[in-house]
């Protein structure tokens, strides 16, 4: 006895299967090839006071912010003599030099050595490994290997937005830990199905039915109408690779997407706010993101055990909801290919 089956449209089938959100060979090859040939967004200038240094981790790659009086420089955040860091992940630093916590040496604001302290002989002159760097209004970007584009080509219509906010500062943090693969935690970000099924408060802000969704370069848009009362501006942009934006009724977020390990991601938010925002407006702003995140979280989680039992694949993407996920789903695939 024969059954009839319905075959979805293979054009909107998954690019990615189990193995790419488990395997720590995927994983490195991604920390390779994917985020050291992107712009990484490594810090806003209100964060950067002059003279001081600013350490981040992407990906694996350790970078260090340093605002100078000739400007901002990026260097990898690691001591020439064995690797130390130089300044705490997530730390600032206030100096016109900075000394390694290992063993003591101290590098200058070109990232020279000036002291290789009681080593014991000279050192030839080393210098720290320079990274490239982009400035676009107040926000500083890095690479490893540059991009062939500037982040300004990248993510136009985000930055067309943002110009207006260029005074708005960080006033705020938070961190989240997800066990679970950071291509999930993207995915979960760039479609809407799922809002009325996971999000009930964000669902009872906006109008589903004017949902709609924007691929650019390398950017993803989505914009949907709210409601007269709503916390939300009903906009939030995706660049690539590790960058979201959320821009609520006062402020905004800006989310770092920070892979750790093949089923381990930091979520590390910066919450901006114009000088005349209240604190309750910034702390309706604020909850309502943590909100939206623990159940976001809860959900991608769940679907990180069901990749882990190997049992299933993912299946169709919906044409009317997830164009946004196929087309992250092709760039993550056409980057394992990207020659340095």
């Amino acid at each position: 006895m024969q059954h009839e089956h319905n075959i979805p449209n293979q054009t909107n089938m998954a690019k990615l299967n189990a193995k790419h959100y488990t395997d720590p060979t995927v994983f490195h090859t991604e920390k390779q090839h994917l985020f050291r040939n992107s712009w990484l967004l490594a810090g806003h200038h209100s964060q950067l006071p002059q003279d001081s240094q600013m350490a981040s981790t992407i990906a694996g790659i350790p970078i260090l912010l340093w605002h100078r009086k000739e400007g901002i420089k990026a260097f990898v955040n690691a001591c020439r003599h064995r690797g130390a860091p130089l300044v705490g992940d997530g730390e600032v630093k206030q100096g016109n030099t900075v000394r390694c916590p290992y063993h003591g040496w101290i590098y200058n604001s070109d990232g020279l050595l000036s002291n290789n302290t009681d080593f014991g002989t000279d050192c030839d002159p080393l210098q720290l490994f320079p990274l490239h760097i982009c400035i676009v209004d107040q926000w500083i970007f890095v690479a490893f290997h540059e991009p062939k584009e500037s982040p300004q080509s990248l993510y136009p219509t985000l930055f067309h937005r943002l110009i207006e906010k260029r005074d708005w500062t960080v006033q705020a943090t938070a961190i989240h830990k997800l066990h679970c693969n950071w291509k999930l935690y993207v995915e979960n970000y760039l479609e809407g199905y799922h809002i009325p099924y996971i999000h009930p408060t964000l669902s009872k802000e906006i109008k589903m039915s004017s949902y709609r969704i924007v691929i650019r370069n390398r950017e993803i848009e989505h914009c949907v109408e709210t409601k007269e009362t709503s916390t939300n501006q009903g906009y939030w942009a995706y660049c690539w690779p590790n960058l979201a934006v959320n821009l609520y009724a006062n402020g905004m977020s800006i989310e770092r997407i920070l892979p750790i390990s093949p089923e381990e991601t930091l979520i590390q938010y910066w919450y901006l706010f114009p000088k005349e925002s209240t604190a309750s407006q910034r702390e309706e702003a604020q909850h309502m993101s943590a909100t939206v995140t623990q159940e976001d979280i809860r959900i991608v989680e769940a679907i990180q055990q069901t990749m882990n039992s190997g049992i299933i694949n993912p299946g169709p993407l919906s044409p009317k909801h997830e164009q946004g996920v196929l087309a992250f789903q092709q760039w993550v695939q056409e980057s394992y290919s990207v020659k340095t």
